[in-house]
């Protein structure tokens, strides 16, 4: 590799917030065509590290470096003005926030246009007319594997799935056709058949051309795109090598540690003895018997289109979840699986069938009457900075789940606190920060926290590990499967990731276009799958080499 092909070259570089070293002497590189993967735990300093190669860095923070090259432009001493003519034109970024990311007041199509607005048409670099500006998002939008472009390219960010936002990012980060693409999770929250789609899309890239520095928590992921991959600890980089290498032989114990925590889906020809057996006396019923916790009974919910037309987001979607019983909920973006999340928590109402919480009615009733059980049903989101009031310390969001929390003394009341944040893998000293000051994987931790701490019977998890290191993802996954042991909660819990799934759930529904198309024992459905589309959402989950 010669260094006309080298697009990134990093020696050195360190970032620093006051005398706290977060980046400590890192070196790296990137050639076109060449795609390098960054992974570690959250908090290690892999997005650090990305950001510093766009000039990102959060206030406060001090970059040096021996060497800092982009394009054969050395950037140590860039100007805001001069990192804004870079941005977009000759490096891309797709972050891990899609809500966060996108302008809530402008329409998609707006916000893929932006860098073609700013920096004019890739090639000429002349101004583009509206209407070539239109087709080209359309086109880029098309290209991200976005269902009915353009109809999307009207709608707001909070009309579409995360799994939709995170694809109006990428279609936003390529529109200027920069030659560096930094990725932080770019598929993060894509379901396993779009998350394939999007790899091949970042190969296609890559084969034409384009340098891409991955930064993921999926070791799969990182499998089946990276030429090499750096494993980060720490600030540090401590094992970096060819991809195939490190994930078959991983030198160091850090890597190997990673490795061990990774969730897999078994093979489609293994036998169904080969997945988790169920906890002893809680199989989970997907037909109208025995006596659930919770029931949902012909679930209807209908959405208007901007065309006047009607879509429905759920149809016709009844099983029942017994105490300790835990069931997946999988399908693609935009299948309905968070639409019946919403349904079965009561933050919106069906339009046909029904929802009991212990045999009482929990859906068409007011909220006056679910207020003195809104305890024992309890939501983890795939979002949730968006669900956290950004002026609240973390101690206060958690706090907000507590029951009587405003009768517990305060020093109760900071002991069941940082037991709490003990059991979701966060130390004490982050009980006076901010949601802002933490990443996305201290973020999720803290939502579920919150979730927990009411004792709930029931917990509604959607997405609840997709923003976390493997490490702590299965710190979660049997933190949740010993609430269920423990405790008896029972958990529906939807995700796209089949692995996940199979690692704590006894039971699955598949869902596609709002309809349940498959259900039964985790074993059965995903080791013999019967309907085609559960078969093609087997095998499009990634595999570790």
């Amino acid at each position: 590799m010669t260094d006309a092909h080298v697009l990134v070259r990093a020696a050195g570089l360190t970032v620093r917030f006051g005398s706290t070293v977060v980046v400590d002497s890192v070196s790296l590189s990137l050639a076109a065509g060449e795609c390098l993967a960054i992974v570690g735990e959250s908090g290690s300093g892999k997005t650090l590290t990305a950001r510093a190669l766009l000039g990102l860095l959060p206030d406060g923070a001090v970059l040096s470096a021996d060497e800092l090259l982009i394009d054969g432009a050395d950037v140590r001493r860039n100007s805001e003005a001069d990192w804004r003519r870079i941005r977009g034109a000759r490096v891309g970024l797709v972050s891990q926030d899609a809500l966060v990311s996108l302008d809530p007041l402008r329409r998609v199509g707006r916000e893929v246009a932006e860098v073609l607005e700013i920096h004019g048409d890739p090639v000429s670099g002349h101004r583009m007319p509206w209407a070539a500006l239109d087709e080209t998002v359309t086109t880029q939008l098309g290209r991200v594997a976005m269902p009915e472009p353009e109809e999307r390219a009207r709608q707001y960010p909070h009309e579409l799935s995360g799994g939709l936002r995170q694809r109006a990012l990428i279609a936003s980060a390529l529109a200027g056709k920069p030659g560096v693409l930094i990725a932080d999770e770019p598929t993060t929250a894509l379901d396993v058949t779009v998350q394939a789609q999007v790899l091949d899309l970042l190969s296609g890239l890559r084969d034409d051309g384009l340098g891409i520095i991955v930064i993921s928590h999926d070791l799969a992921v990182v499998a089946g795109i990276a030429d090499r991959v750096a494993v980060m600890r720490s600030g540090r980089i401590v094992e970096v090598g060819a991809t195939v290498e490190v994930l078959s032989n991983p030198r160091h114990p850090y890597t190997r540690m990673l490795l061990a925590a990774a969730p897999r889906l078994p093979d489609a020809s293994f036998p169904e003895s080969s997945f988790p057996e169920p906890v002893e006396g809680s199989r989970p019923s997907t037909s109208s018997g025995g006596d659930p916790v919770l029931r949902a009974t012909g679930l209807g919910r209908d959405f208007r289109r901007p065309d006047g037309g009607v879509r429905s987001a759920v149809d016709d979607v009844s099983f029942d979840v017994l105490p300790a019983a835990a069931i997946g909920i999988v399908g693609e973006s935009g299948s309905g699986k968070t639409t019946l999340a919403r349904l079965l928590l009561g933050f919106d109402a069906p339009d046909r069938g029904s929802v009991t919480l212990d045999g009482q009615p929990w859906s068409g009733i007011t909220e006056g009457r679910r207020r003195s059980r809104r305890g024992d049903i309890q939501y983890i989101s795939q979002d949730p900075l968006g669900s956290f009031d950004p002026r609240y310390t973390v101690s206060r969001i958690v706090a907000e789940g507590l029951r009587g929390g405003s009768r517990l003394s305060s020093r109760t009341r900071a002991a069941r606190i940082r037991t709490l944040l003990d059991s979701v893998g966060l130390d004490a000293s982050l009980a006076g920060r901010r949601p802002h000051e933490l990443s996305g994987g201290q973020r999720q931790r803290v939502a579920i926290a919150r979730a927990i701490a009411s004792e709930p019977r029931i917990l509604v998890c959607d997405e609840p590990v997709s923003a976390l290191d493997v490490s702590i993802q299965a710190t979660i996954i049997d933190l949740l499967a010993g609430l269920r042991r423990d405790l008896g909660v029972a958990l529906v819990f939807v995700s796209h990731d089949l692995a996940v799934v199979a690692t704590l759930c006894d039971d699955v529904l598949v869902m596609r276009d709002g309809r349940v198309v498959e259900s039964g024992a985790i074993g059965e459905v995903f080791a013999h799958p019967r309907h085609p589309f559960t078969r093609a959402l087997v095998d499009a989950v990634p595999r570790m080499p």
